[in-house]
């Protein structure tokens, strides 16, 4: 066995200029490196692989190692920095339509599943959802989402790469993923404190080695050696720092300082955010991670998936019977969803008393008038809605009636929020008619009501008419058609609140009837909707609260409502009575009838019903304040997405004007010294500004041409640099001052926008290492930008009594 001698174990390190070159590859330090990018991007894909936004996610920890890898391999390519862009881009965009086409649930399996047909579904999906988001329309399909967020991780892996390798800045590798990570947690319930941890552990890591590197480029340049194994000794100092740290601010209380910033900004982006929120409901198949209000009762109303009902106390109502408070209704099927397509605003004409006694309206439609008194105490109910039994009448509060279409009323708008400690009473004009007044309406409806309630998309599957017909078969009047399909369903189909979502492009009310056959409220509502109007029956769908006999609280004489009260149901439409609801969901039973309705009908045989809807809303404001819904109020369970993509798209949007502001006072900052100037002095100044900037400011002392001779090849454009100070010392020196000719003008810019664009690159380049150049062998030391600046334009490079520098220039 041999025997090393001991001049082997403690003979002194190699020199690095005594070690050969080899490819990063084989470098472990390179790989250190890379493992420490693998660690920061885990906290981040696992945060969003866990969140499973949607279901048709494709691997995001894939997506992130293909980011990093190659990221990886272009940083370290020879290629120069536009050409890897672009390579960045295209493989961004392959990887991304590869991962998703892999993944993509196929609507039409007749086709195949080859990557063809996968394609095609693909395109023929995106083009629905952008049609979809043009028209402010609704579509549950989540592959936009899908898309948008496969890109980002690959750009957010590959961003992270390319400043640790090329521009070797810790902060521009740390602050994307950091961006991607606060915004998706925020979103989550709870607090998911360990993939912050791993991540601020993981970017201190990365900080501290970025910052070694730079200093052992630095000794390098200096050929000083540093000891082996330094780097791994510097990332387990880090390490130990890192973890005190993370303790300390575990441990330590403080306060929510930032809750202030928080709403600033918030209120700051909120005028754009709402323009995004208001762009449809083309985020629905999104589904939110925190418990959000169920109904929104504003103008849309996405059919949903799974939610979940929260018990907290949010009305206290004092009501005469259990009923319905109806907060919003709607006229148009989308498909995935309703919408209230037109509505106008009235201002509220009647009293509390004078409501109370009915109008002609109210009487001429048998109904009788019913008051509520309603208080808020929770947060979770609409706060842009007053909340009303049958069609609303009256309020104590300052507001509008709004009208939907057909001139029927529809709900209440209160002119300030009712926010929580807000109480209110309303009176509304419940329908009194009994079934056989019912089976006696018949069908003359009027036009606009035929018209607008049957209305249903082209896109409808025949069979949701197929199955209504053979429900309820030969029927001789309409109520008794609705009710064999509000018999069927409640008997048919099974009540659950975690209903699974149809595939994109897929009918709701179809897929519920056919696929699922479970769902909530909404579910039920919506198809029994659809199904009376695909016969001819104008039918609306009405959103609201219901008051449950089990709520009452016998001491004090109220109904506690929470959002487990939360419903939906549909209003048929019968000429001369009005909107009458019905109740297809079985988790409830259905509406009771008065037996006796003679006292109701003797009230209307009086009143001419003919002209009704046109004197219920004489004066109608289609432009009223009142019909619009703040973005606070877009909150549901598969609005999350909408809210996300409208404040991150806002955020963006702010920053970005605020960024063109900044350029703009940069600018005018920029140029003001050089005012007054002719242009070749103010030139030669810009360029020595931008080379004081970059790092490489000249000697003072040094004339115009000696700085051209020891910059121009350095910047590689000697000979711009050669044109430019012959024309300031032209200028500067003549005994007469002489205007340019256009050749000379011509020649002298084409030469200041070349070394002005080299100078801006090497200053990028230093902004990118965080102001830190490497310490390469220096003609002459830096100088200030103000002596420069008078180097060049007041003291004329020289020119003046100043002492000349002995030493001459050497060209690098």
């Amino acid at each position: 066995m041999a025997v090393r001698a001991l001049d082997d174990y403690f003979a002194p390190a190699t020199r690095a200029n005594d070690r050969k070159d080899q490819p990063w590859w084989l470098s472990w330090e390179e790989w250190l490196t890379f493992t420490l990018l693998l660690f920061l991007m885990v906290p981040v894909v696992g945060s969003l692989q866990s969140a499973d936004w949607v279901d048709e996610m494709p691997s995001l920890v894939a997506v992130a190692l293909w980011g990093l890898c190659i990221g990886w391999v272009i940083a370290k390519s020879p290629l120069p920095g536009w050409a890897s862009a672009i390579l960045g881009a295209v493989s961004a965009i392959t990887v991304t339509i590869v991962l998703v086409l892999r993944t993509l649930l196929l609507v039409d399996t007749a086709g195949g599943d080859g990557w063809r047909a996968r394609w095609s579904e693909f395109w023929l999906r995106l083009q629905d959802w952008g049609k979809a988001f043009i028209a402010k329309d609704f579509s549950a399909d989540p592959l936009p989402f899908v898309v948008v967020l496969v890109l980002a991780v690959f750009l957010v892996a590959f961003v992270t790469v390319w400043a640790t390798a090329r521009w070797k800045n810790p902060w521009a590798a740390v602050v994307p993923g950091g961006f991607v990570l606060l915004t998706n947690i925020s979103y989550l319930p709870g607090q998911p404190s360990f993939a912050v941890v791993f991540f601020v552990v993981a970017s201190v890591l990365l900080v501290t080695r970025l910052q070694y590197t730079r200093a052992a480029e630095r000794w390098g340049h200096q050929r000083i050696q540093p000891p082996d194994f330094m780097s791994v000794e510097v990332l387990m100092v880090a390490s130990i720092v890192a973890g005190v740290l993370v303790m300390a601010a575990w441990t330590v209380p403080t306060a929510n300082n930032w809750s202030p910033v928080a709403r600033a900004w918030g209120a700051l982006i909120a005028p754009i955010a709402d323009q995004f929120e208001g762009s449809g409901g083309v985020f629905v198949g999104i589904s939110s991670k925190k418990t959000v209000p169920v109904h929104t009762l504003g103008p849309a109303f996405p059919i949903q998936g799974p939610v979940t009902l929260d018990g907290t106390a949010i009305y206290r109502v004092d009501a005469p019977e259990p009923m319905t408070l109806r907060g919003a209704v709607y006229d148009e099927y989308t498909g995935a969803g309703w919408k209230l397509s037109q509505a106008a605003a009235k201002a509220l004409d009647l009293t509390i008393e004078q409501a109370e006694q009915g109008t002609d309206g109210s009487r001429a439609q048998v109904r009788r008038p019913v008051k509520a008194k309603i208080s808020v105490v929770g947060e979770g109910g609409p706060e842009r809605r007053l909340l009303a039994p049958g069609d609303p009448m009256a309020a104590d509060k300052p507001g509008r009636i709004l009208g939907a279409p057909g001139a029927q009323p529809a709900a209440i708008a209160p002119d300030k929020d009712a926010r929580v400690g807000t109480d209110y009473i309303v009176v509304g004009a419940v329908s009194a008619a009994a079934i056989n007044t019912l089976q006696d309406a018949g069908t003359n409806y009027p036009d606009d009501i035929f018209r607008i309630y049957t209305q249903l998309p082209a896109g409808t599957p025949p069979e949701v008419a197929e199955l209504t017909k053979q429900v309820i078969g030969n029927v001789a009047t309409p109520y008794e058609a609705v009710r064999r399909v509000e018999t069927y369903l409640r008997g048919t189909y099974t009540f659950t609140l975690e209903p699974k979502r149809p595939a994109p492009r897929r009918d709701s009310v179809a897929f519920f009837l056919f696929d699922e056959k479970a769902g909530y409220f909404d579910h039920f509502s919506s198809t029994m909707a659809v199904m009376l109007r695909s016969v001819g029956i104008p039918t609306r769908l009405a959103a609201g609260f219901v008051l449950d006999p089990a709520d009452f609280d016998s001491t004090e004489k109220v109904y506690t409502v929470t959002e487990q009260r939360a419903w939906a149901w549909p209003e048929v439409y019968f000429p001369n009575l009005g909107w009458v609801e019905f109740n297809p969901t079985p988790s409830r039973g259905v509406v009771a009838r008065p037996g006796d309705d003679s006292a109701a009908l003797a009230a209307a045989s009086g009143v001419d019903s003919s002209e009704l809807d046109a004197l219920l809303f004489e004066g109608l404001d289609g432009g009223d304040p009142a019909l619009q819904i703040p973005a606070t109020e877009q909150d549901t369970i598969t609005g999350a997405g909408r809210r996300l993509f409208a404040r991150v798209f806002a955020s963006l949007l702010v920053i970005s004007m605020i960024g063109l502001v900044v350029v703009v006072i940069a600018r005018w900052w920029w140029e003001r010294p050089f005012r007054g100037l002719s242009a070749p002095l103010a030139r030669w100044a810009k360029v020595l500004r931008f080379a004081d900037l970059a790092g490489l400011a000249p000697d003072a002392a040094y004339t115009p041409t000696e700085v051209a001779k020891v910059l121009g090849p350095g910047l590689r454009e000697p000979n711009a640099m050669r044109t430019l100070a012959v024309a300031y010392t032209n200028q500067r020196y003549a005994r007469e001052s002489t205007a340019e000719t256009a050749d000379t003008t011509l020649e002298a810019e084409h030469a200041y926008r070349a070394v002005r664009a080299v100078l801006r690159k090497r200053i990028a380049g230093r902004v990118l290492r965080l102001w830190q150049m490497p310490e390469r062998a220096r003609i002459t030391p830096p100088l200030a930008g103000s002596r420069a600046l008078r180097a060049g334009v007041r003291s004329a490079g020289g020119a003046g009594g100043r002492r000349r520098s002995s030493g001459r220039p050497q060209t690098p």
